[in-house]
């Protein structure tokens, strides 16, 4: 017999005083709890309302307890806002209730110190020491309880009696059911009467103790409704009578402890088949966690029922033969496989953290057995109101252990649907952002209806992956569960464990968020397992949210979990001196701890056991913490007094604690040139690892531990953070400098991206060593930790100097290029002026890095475009060009240095409506017309990013938070995005609750809030992190234009309204400070704080700027006057209460007094268009506008000078053009209004620019005139030679005048079409109106043209989409064409014979047509991806092509008779506005709005021609050939041309030398 064994069985309880009250009944629900040294160990069941309780419960006690211990007696109280009420405690002497054991010996043991200390009461125990007498006990019990009429339901009886009414009526509604009921009851009473003597064995049976005691549960909590249905489906008896046929051995009471403990194996598939059955009978019954579930089951029911017969039957057969058979469990959930390696692949697109458990250590046996019941059921029973289980603690109190044991029970369940565990320092395994993603590719994973539903997902929107989490959440997690929850059979079980180890404080809010606010409203069906300490942040948002479970001391006890523990390890020691003495002082020392066990366990059992046991159990009893036991464990297991061993651990556990990512055994080694595992094998107490794995720690409290100087100093293993980083700098640069390589993975193409590279990340784990990605990624991360060194400072310089575009090849590879820019950052921080020269060439190199970083993406291509297409100053090229000669070369320089003043934008220009300046000034973010938010850098020109794209309109409002991190932006699409500044991904969004477009977007002064106004009228405020709806709406009587937010409390917000009123609310309540607030007399366009937040500017359509007092909201000036046009934005000057800016549709940028409004200097005059926004940079220095001319200035505030732009080279966006006949001049119509003049064969400019206020153009057919349409309702006639005005203005149009031809061939006449509607005819030589105007009532002509060799016709097109031909004489309409919703362009073929026109809303088509009849020839000719802006038939006498240019940025030729698009000319950076045919034909003239006017070899339409995308220049078949940058990209000689006019530096490429492809290596010198 064992000591270990000893039983106290409490009886019962007799004799108790009890005084009802309001509070409780007349009578107590009692139980009695075992109490050691203070702390509760194990409990009694509840008895409700008895003062005479009888429980017959087993407490196994330890041999040595022999003092200490007490029971307590307890009222239930059942309010989880009060404590229950001790009603006495009754002392146990143990060594007298030994002495005094005997088989029929009952020992009644007074309660004292109850209620006002009197006594009250006897319990009367036993105490037995024998177990075959144990066992025998609890059989009997169990089957007394099991004669009950309500037999085990307990606690949930109530509940599933209550929740009867609610199911009746869905029972009753089941068809063709046979009236078999009580067979089915008295079975299933029978089953569970069984199943529960297996779970009253306990401990002994502790392998299947959980699986019976959750198929219990399930089964007697549906027991009682199936016992009240009048009719059940046989074939549910059928399976009950199985169930219960299976569970026969239980008759042989005597025998079956052993029988059990010798087939437990057997026992535990039984047990867990029987949870499942269990599941589906708790489904089919509808009393389970699907609304639908019984209909998915019920057409399969018949099936499933003889599969799990069949299964269940099969397990007995074993266990009656005493066979094993592996892996035999049946799952009614319906699972299909992925559709193939598609599928698979589809789900890795979600790039999810890789979760290996296979290091996790579960439950010992038997410990933790109440707490993982207790989980269990919440899992399994449906009536547990929160679909969300918190299970908090501190560290090393077991809580990733209980989650993996948890993980590990439902796998065998097929229950676990996903389980992510997160450690701290890990961030490839434990990025915030990666939640949903990892969670989603593991449901995949696990069914294969949830894998389609992803998939679907994905392959609408491939971007969804990179979406932020909210947005993820919808569409990844939400909406998939959603449409296969009612095929899901539940509970299925999902696990985040160790949370707050995933990210920090600053990079989980948006994690934590959404899941308090969105986990509890997934479908029921689906249970979280959440574990964390109780870290500020978790606890806030989760404490009222979820169910939870605490783990810290004095709440939970696990003082017995412990010491079975320790007896499981020290079993494995031999000899012990005084063993059960020993377990209890560990178990004293522990604290209840886990990590403080398993360490103490570790260490002693490692090395000489019993010297190390006496070693601990030598420490005072008081006050032993874990930080004492590190101490002791890493003294005692090391040789510290070895100088060279703690000098050389010290630097592993350097990598361990300082690293920034994990490292093996084998990275420590080379890093440190060391072998690690002298170290690590001494120190095998505190860390795991196995060879070539990475190294971690037991548990983060020992990181925690070390990291704390004031824990560990003084002791030799004390780390030094300095001293660290310096040994782990040395490392990296020297392992940069002996492994970094030309074409270090071999690649062979460089037509490729990385992406497209076949077994790239195989090729990357050969050809990189896990050091070199780790140094390439973390060096300068090091480097910024430690003090300036002359060694460190000489290898920084020969790596820049040898090896910077290595370094860019590895991190290339890696997809880490972005993280090169700002390890370079930190570099030149450390640098710090004591290294000039490195500094200019760092400083270089991000530039180098920032410019050429989209190229990169083809890790080649840091060669062969990034390299060449650098200016000559570069830094970066002068030191790397001469090693790499075969790459681009050069007829014309490309550029001599970055691009200072003038820039250009990224990806073509764009009308700017609103900008924000950085705090500091380096940066201007700004939105676009083309939905896209930019953020230029003022000092390099350049793009911080490549453009945040995810609205899909016009973004309206842009803004800096006040820490400059984040941006805002708004849009005419409704939407709000926030984003991060420095990489432009994407932070929150999209933010939707507007019901109309976006107007205005703000920060609020903490960055925690965004102020958004709308055209619904509405002002709302939200929460950056979640993007809650804080506040609103706001309502207002019209749209909300402005807004903005005071930066000092009490916090107000303004807003300005369509109907020209200004409203003040309050920021924090929303309640209305002041307002309607009338002045204006037109719309209030803008709005502005001052800093102080004691004034309030705004701008308004009535071209006036007004100030009122920002608390009161009335006026304290006159409306400033002085703005031609209507104001469009305003600000006050930061920190200057007394000066405004503003800008407005005039054109121009005011300064005004604030208090007096007179202006405060002269208009800031530059831009050619309206200035939508403007924005000051936080010292006041410096401001910024944004243009509807498509340009971005900087002003100097103090001298009116513009000192940055970014515009065209020059103000020449081209609109129109015209070809001479002759052949020998281009004319070109600028959006501007202005003309120049170009000589056709050499691209020089004749003459130019002359103001016409041009918005058409055309030359006359002898060459002789220029036709000018304009903006100010006129048509002028020039002279070609000096570009002076030789006829007109002619006047009569009442609006702009969009189109002008001459007669041909005569050229006597000019025909205009206008947007008034009207067409008029003029004599060419003395301006008379000889015919018309012909009226087309409420549309515009967008073109006319004369019919060549019959000047008697015109054709027209309009903006309602039809075509109209017409008598020029009369004005009579011949024909019409219907079907286009808008058309822009039309030309006829040199014979008159057809002409063709370009449409939008029909596909961007164009449309050839019989010039007599109208009649269609052919079908519409489609390609082009945007409208199709103009078109021209070529001269050629056969009329067999057509060019077209189109907004998509291209030109297209098109063949008339084969109808085939011919060719396509990419090579504009900008709109393609303007395109004719040269006389002969064998050239293309195209205009754009980059300013540049291409002439096109088109002569032969066959052959390669490149493309252009995205900087990209591609062949045909879309290889990449190279990346050309955008500042040199309008001034590119693409093949096909042979001119480019309006661009003063053109680069021509010399591809003499180049090499691609699959030759590409060769680019290196010497290859």
């Amino acid at each position: 017999m064992s000591m270990g064994t000893r039983s106290l069985i409490v009886l019962s309880v007799s004799g108790i005083s009890w005084k009802s009250g309001p509070l409780h009944g007349k009578k107590p629900s009692l139980y009695v709890a075992l109490y050691r040294d203070g702390k509760e160990v194990q409990r009694t069941r509840t008895i409700e309302r008895s003062l005479e309780p009888k429980w017959e419960h087993i407490f196994n006690l330890a041999a040595d307890w022999g003092s200490g211990i007490s029971l307590r007696l307890f009222h239930d109280s059942s309010n989880p806002f009060s404590s229950d009420k001790c009603l006495g405690i009754a002392t146990v002497d143990t060594p007298v209730l030994t002495a005094r054991a005997t088989p029929e010996n009952v020992e009644r043991l007074p309660l004292t110190g109850g209620p006002a200390n009197k006594n009250s009461g006897t319990i009367a125990v036993r105490l037995i020491q024998d177990t075959n007498q144990v066992a025998a006990l609890a059989i009997e019990k169990a089957r007394k309880e099991t004669d009950r009429e309500n037999v085990g339901l307990g606690g949930v009886a109530s509940t599933v009696l209550g929740a009867q009414d609610a199911i009746t009526g869905e029972i009753s509604a089941i068809e063709n059911l046979l009236p078999a009921a009580s067979d089915l009851v008295s079975t299933l009473e029978s089953v569970t009467s069984k199943l529960e003597i297996v779970v009253k064995l306990g401990d002994q049976l502790a392998t299947i103790h959980p699986y019976a005691n959750v198929a219990w549960k399930i089964l007697t909590s549906v027991y009682q409704v199936v016992k009240k249905q009048q009719e059940m489906d046989g074939k549910l008896g059928t399976l009950a009578k199985t169930m219960d046929e299976v569970y026969s051995f239980v008759k042989d009471l005597d025998f079956l402890p052993q029988k059990i403990k010798s087939l437990e194996q057997q026992v535990s598939a039984i047990v867990k088949q029987t949870v499942e059955c269990a599941l589906f009978i708790q489904e089919y019954t509808r009393h389970g966690f699907g609304r639908h579930a019984v209909e998915g089951i019920w057409d399969t029911k018949e099936q499933k029922i003889n599969d799990l017969c069949d299964t269940l039957l099969k397990l007995k057969a074993a266990f009656e033969a005493g066979l094993t058979i592996q892996s035999l469990f049946m799952s009614t959930r319906i699972i299909g496989k992925l559709d193939g390696l598609e599928q698979y692949d589809m789900l890795k697109r979600l790039n999810p953290m890789d979760m290996n458990a296979g290091l996790r250590t579960t439950c010992l046996l038997g410990t933790r057995q109440k707490l993982l019941d207790d989980i269990a059921d919440w899992i399994t029973l449906p009536s547990a109101t929160r679909n969300v289980l918190w299970l908090s603690g501190v560290a090393g109190c077991g809580k990733s252990t209980i989650s993996t044991t948890i993980s590990e029970r439902f796998r065998a369940l097929d229950r676990l649907g996903a389980f992510l565990f997160f450690q701290r320092g890990d961030s490839a395994h434990s990025d915030p952002g990666a939640v949903i993603r990892t969670l989603a590719y593991s449901l995949g994973l696990f069914d294969a209806r949830f894998a389609a539903a992803i998939s679907a997902a994905i392959n609408r929107d491939a971007g969804i992956v990179n979406a932020p989490i909210r947005t993820q959440f919808a569409e990844l997690l939400l909406a998939p569960l959603q449409s296969v929850e009612q095929y899901m059979d539940g509970p299925i079980l999902i696990i985040l464990d160790a949370l707050d180890e995933c990210g920090n404080a600053d990079s989980r809010p948006a994690l934590l968020s959404l899941l308090a606010d969105e986990f509890p409203k997934l479908p029921r069906v689906f249970r979280f397992l959440i574990t964390s300490r109780r870290e500020s942040d978790l606890a806030g948002r989760f404490k009222t949210r979820f169910e939870e479970i605490s783990l810290d001391p004095g709440i939970i006890a696990s003082t017995a979990d412990i010491e079975v523990f320790f007896r499981h390890e020290m079993a494995q020691i031999r000899e012990q001196k005084n063993a059960e003495v020993n377990i209890q002082r560990l178990v004293q020392l522990s604290g209840d701890l886990f990590i403080w066990a398993s360490t103490a366990t570790r260490f002693i059992g490692r090395y000489r056991p019993q010297q190390r046991l006496d070693d601990l159990l030598s420490r005072k009893q008081d006050g032993f913490n874990l930080d004492e036991l590190y101490s002791v464990a890493l003294r005692a297991s090391a040789p510290w007094d070895d100088a060279s061993f703690a000098q050389d651990a010290r630097d592993v556990l350097a990598c361990l604690v300082f690293g920034k990512a994990p490292m093996t055994d084998n990275t420590i080694d080379t890093l440190l040139r060391q072998q690690s595992s002298d170290v690590l094998d001494n120190l095998g107490c505190v860390l795991y690892w196995k060879r070539g794995e990475f190294v971690r720690a037991l548990h983060t409290s020992f990181i925690d531990y070390l990291i704390d100087v004031k824990r560990s100093a003084g002791m030799p293993w004390e780390l030094d953070a300095v001293v660290s980083h310096q040994t782990l700098s040395t490392a990296c640069l020297r392992v940069l400098h002996s492994e970094l390589r030309f074409n270090i993975c071999k690649l062979e193409d460089s037509h490729l991206e990385n992406s497209e590279v076949y077994g790239l990340p195989e090729r990357i784990n050969a050809l990189i060593s896990p050091q070199l990605q780790y140094s390439a990624c973390f060096v300068f991360d090091h480097v910024w930790e430690i003090h300036t060194d002359s060694t460190i400072l000489g290898s920084i310089v020969d790596f820049f100097h040898r090896q910077f575009l290595h370094w860019l090849e590895v991190l290339s590879l890696l997809g880490h290029i972005q993280h090169a820019k700002q390890a370079l950052k930190v570099a030149l921080k450390y640098l710090n002026n004591n290294e000039a020269e490195l500094e200019a060439f760092v400083a270089d190199a991000i530039t180098f890095v920032t410019a050429f970083a989209p190229a990169m993406q083809s890790t080649p291509h840091i060669y062969l475009s990034a390299l060449p297409f650098a200016p000559a100053q570069s830094l970066v090229a002068q030191q790397y060009a001469r090693a790499y000669p075969g790459t681009l070369q050069f007829q014309r320089p490309a550029s001599d240095d970055w691009p200072r003043t003038n820039k250009l934008l990224q990806d073509g220009p764009t009308p700017i409506f609103s900008v924000h300046m950085s705090s500091d000034g380096s940066r201007i973010v700004y939105g676009s017309f083309d939905g896209g938010v930019r953020v230029w850098d003022v000092s390099t020109g350049l793009l911080v990013a490549s453009p945040f794209r995810r609205h899909t309109s016009v973004v309206t409002s842009v803004c800096f938070s006040f820490d400059d991190e984040r941006i805002v932006s708004g849009s005419h699409d409704g939407g709000i995005w926030v984003w991060d500044a420095a990489t432009g991904e994407p932070r929150a969004g999209p933010v939707r609750g507007h019901t109309g477009g976006v107007w205005s977007v703000c920060f609020s002064h903490d960055a925690s809030k965004v102020v958004s106004g709308s055209a619904d009228g509405s002002v709302r405020i939200w929460d950056v992190i979640t993007t809650e709806l804080l506040l609103g709406p706001l309502m207002h009587p019209d749209a909300v234009r402005a807004v903005d937010i005071s930066s000092k409390s009490p916090y107000r917000v303004v807003s300005g309204c369509e109907d020209g009123s200004l409203h003040l609310w309050d920021a924090e309540t929303g309640a209305l400070v002041a307002g309607p607030i009338k002045g204006h007399k037109g719309p209030v366009t803008s709005v502005s704080f001052s800093s102080s937040g004691m004034l309030i500017a705004s701008g308004s359509r009535d071209r006036t700027v007004r100030v009122w007092d920002g608390y009161t909201a009335k006026s304290v000036a006159e409306p400033f006057l002085g703005h031609e046009d209507q104001v469009e934005c305003v600000r006050f000057a930061p920190g200057n209460d007394g000066c405004i800016a503003s800008s407005s549709s005039d054109w121009s940028v005011r300064l005004w007094n604030a208090r007096t409004g007179a202006p405060a200097g002269k208009p800031l005059v530059g831009h050619s268009n309206t200035v939508n926004s403007i924005s000051f940079s936080a010292d006041g220095r410096f401001l910024a506008s944004g243009a509807q001319d498509m340009t971005l200035r900087v002003w100097d505030f103090k001298t009116s000078a513009t000192v940055a732009a970014m515009v065209q080279d020059d103000q020449n966006q081209i609109t129109h053009i015209s070809w001479s006949l002759n052949g020998d001049w281009i004319i070109s119509g600028s959006m501007q209004g202005t003309l120049h003049l170009w000589d056709a064969r050499s691209g020089q400019l004749v003459w130019g620019p002359v103001q016409a206020h041009s918005v058409s153009i055309c030359f006359s057919p002898n060459s002789a005139q220029i036709a000018t349409g304009s903006s100010d309702q006129t048509v002028c006639v020039w002279d070609p030679t000096d570009g002076k005005l030789i006829l007109g203005p002619l006047r009569g149009h009442q609006g702009d005048v969009n189109s002008v031809d001459y007669s041909r061939p005569d050229g006597a006449h000019i025909v205009s079409g206008s947007a008034d509607g009207t067409i008029r005819i003029w004599d060419a030589g003395t301006g008379a109106l000889v015919a018309g105007p012909y009226k087309i009532p409420d549309v515009r002509v967008r073109d006319v043209r004369f019919q060549p060799n019959n000047s008697d016709r015109i054709v027209s097109c309009s903006n309602d989409g039809i075509i109209r031909m017409w008598d020029s004489q009369s004005g009579h309409l011949l024909f019409q064409i219907l079907g286009h919703s808008h058309g822009f362009s039309t030309d006829f073929s040199s014979d008159g014979l057809y002409f063709t026109s370009s449409a939008q809303g029909s596909g961007d088509t164009l449309g050839v047509w019989d010039a007599t009849s109208g009649r269609p020839v052919g079908y519409p000719l489609a390609g082009h991806s945007n409208v199709i802006s103009s078109v021209s038939f070529s001269p050629t006498s056969d009329n067999s092509r057509i060019a077209s240019g189109s907004l998509d940025n291209t030109v297209r030729i098109w063949g008339i008779h084969d109808q085939l698009d011919r060719l396509r000319l990419h090579g504009h950076t900008g709109f393609v506005m303007a395109v004719q045919f040269s006389p002969a034909g064998s050239q293309v003239a195209s205009g754009s709005m980059d300013g540049t006017i291409r002439i096109w070899e088109v002569h032969n339409p066959l052959g390669d021609c490149p493309l252009m995308y995205d900087g990209w220049i591609m062949s045909s078949d879309k290889e990449l050939k190279f990346w050309v940058p955008p500042w040199l990209s309008r001034g590119l000689h693409y093949p096909r041309n042979s001119l480019l006019l309006g661009v003063d530096r053109q680069t021509k490429l010399d591809l003499s030398r180049f090499v691609e492809g699959t030759d590409w290596e060769k680019c290196a010198a010497g290859v």
